[in-house]
């Protein structure tokens, strides 16, 4: 089973995430932002999904641009996609609420078999 590493601050969101994910065929594995990177390295997951994305608010409070930094800084063939709030046009990230069937095609669709 694929790994997909799950990133949030809020453990609710975090396990929400990971009961969708494991309806995919995905073995999720849940961190916090100060453990993502490290986590990311050793298990080696096939794609990451950083929930808090905001650009412009406070970077302590919402963590998410700095890890999604650092994981895709350390990324090599892995599809790391962003969560957040804002509306914000990009291939990599879904604005919350999102549809399920949106989030499968950015993950299944591209995870080659």
């Amino acid at each position: 089973m694929k790994k997909i590493l799950i990133v949030a601050k809020d453990a609710l969101l975090r396990d929400t995430l990971a009961q969708v994910c494991k309806k995919m065929e995905f073995e999720a594995i849940t961190v916090d932002h100060a453990t993502a990177l490290k986590v990311f390295l050793t298990q080696e997951p096939v794609a990451v999904i950083v929930c808090d994305y905001d650009e412009n608010s406070d970077k302590e409070v919402f963590k998410g641009v700095e890890t999604f930094g650092d994981i895709k800084g350390s990324a090599t063939n892995e599809i790391v996609l962003r969560l957040g709030f804002k509306k914000m046009d990009s291939e990599d990230y879904l604005q919350m609420p999102f549809d399920k069937e949106k989030l499968k095609k950015k993950l299944v669709i591209n995870i080659p078999d």
